[in-house]
């Protein structure tokens, strides 16, 4: 069986939220630890890559043992210069990377995902393309040294498998407190 690893992007702003979305409660969990707890158990190691305000999610944190957090100074560079930090810890053969404010992917997609031997496999809920993406790692140098602008640039130049998912977990992460409130409802 191939070493999986895992990385969780919780860098950026949360400007549209105006809060660090990442410590929004659900239920009595944060939302990153939400995200977290979707792959920690399928992943032999998970890395967070944080940027801004990282000193307030790094004691949540602190109970997870097979779980670094990564430091990306360069984290007002955008979303994908936190996914190269992450790549550079990467040591497996195979990594999931998601955005930290998705804290509805049910384990079970995780599982479905890790079944296929794809280079990359992308969840789809209802036609609709989501997170996380699982790659192989010899992917990596091509991702961090093609000259591309974000992951989805790099993911459209390639013929990733759509797997069709009952989990709109997949697609469903936070952007704005509306957002936050539409998946409170879901739950409750």
């Amino acid at each position: 069986m191939s070493e999986t690893e895992c990385i969780i992007l919780a860098a950026g702003y949360s400007s549209r939220a105006n809060t660090n979305k990442m410590l929004l409660k659900i239920g009595n969990k944060t939302v990153i630890e939400c995200c977290i707890d979707s792959f920690y158990d399928s992943c032999s190691q998970t890395y967070v890559v944080g940027g801004y305000r990282i000193e307030e999610i790094k004691p949540v944190l602190m109970k997870y043992k097979n779980l670094q957090l990564v430091h990306n100074t360069h984290y007002c560079d955008g979303m994908f210069s936190s996914v190269k930090e992450g790549l550079n810890y990467i040591k497996g053969d195979q990594f999931f990377i998601t955005p930290g404010d998705y804290p509805m992917i049910q384990k079970a997609t995780i599982d479905r995902m890790l079944e296929r031997d794809e280079p990359i496999i992308i969840p789809q809920y209802n036609g609709i393309t989501g997170h996380p993406v699982r790659m192989k790692s010899y992917l990596i140098p091509e991702i961090i040294n093609g000259g591309y602008e974000s992951l989805q640039e790099y993911v459209a130049t390639k013929n990733a498998f759509l797997l069709d998912v009952d989990d709109i977990g997949v697609v469903t992460d936070i952007d704005y407190m509306e957002d936050y409130d539409r998946i409170l409802n879901m739950i409750s």
